[in-house]
């Protein structure tokens, strides 16, 4: 149940680190359709029928996706899903971990981080970070709760997250330089 963990993003697309579609599932773990808000491919029959249908797709068909409007998102057959992937740096080894989630709040927090630190720094690619699980009052169906949502803290001074983030991507996952200390006081008592 860790609530805080050191990542770093692989590669600087946001469509491979977070991609995020509409997508419905079926009794068992096989994805039935999945969209974008205006285009979705599903290889159920059901859905193909009932859904206005476009083109023929590698999966399937594709039709047209209406998001929140769809009939089976008003029913609850469809969700935004979203999958984040990260280098867990401090682990031995590499590889991409990914975790999923259907929270919109998350969905929602985590592309607003993006946002920030690339306006901030110009990349969110290679830039050691740390994912959070934090508590959060949402409100549902006209009903305040608590909600656990993931969140980019930076943990970082402004001017300590723009010198990471002129290290080579390349070089990034490598011990990072201590950070120099601010030029000495002025008033120091010299000759």
């Amino acid at each position: 149940e860790p609530t805080s963990i050191e990542i770093m993003f692989p590669v600087a697309d946001l469509e491979h680190v977070f991609p995020q579609y509409y997508k419905s599932y079926g009794s068992s773990t096989l994805m039935r359709c999945k969209g974008d808000g205006s285009q979705a491919e599903t290889n159920d029959k059901a859905y193909q029928a009932s859904l206005k249908n476009i083109s023929d797709g590698s999966f399937g068909k594709i039709v047209e996706c209406k998001g929140r409007e769809c009939p089976y998102y008003i029913d609850k057959k469809c969700s935004e899903v979203a999958t984040l992937s990260v280098l867990l740096p401090e682990l031995p080894g590499s590889g991409v971990w990914q975790v999923t989630t259907g929270s919109i709040h998350s969905i929602i927090n985590l592309n607003s981080c993006f946002d920030y630190i690339k306006m901030i720094v110009g990349r969110f690619h290679m830039i050691p970070l740390k994912l959070e699980r934090r508590e959060q009052a949402v409100s549902h169906d006209g009903k305040k709760t608590k909600h656990y949502v993931l969140h980019i803290n930076l943990e970082l001074a402004l001017k300590d997250l723009q010198r990471r983030a002129l290290i080579d991507p390349e070089k990034a996952a490598m011990e990072l330089p201590q950070i120099e200390d601010e030029a000495k006081d002025l008033y120091l008592e010299h000759n």
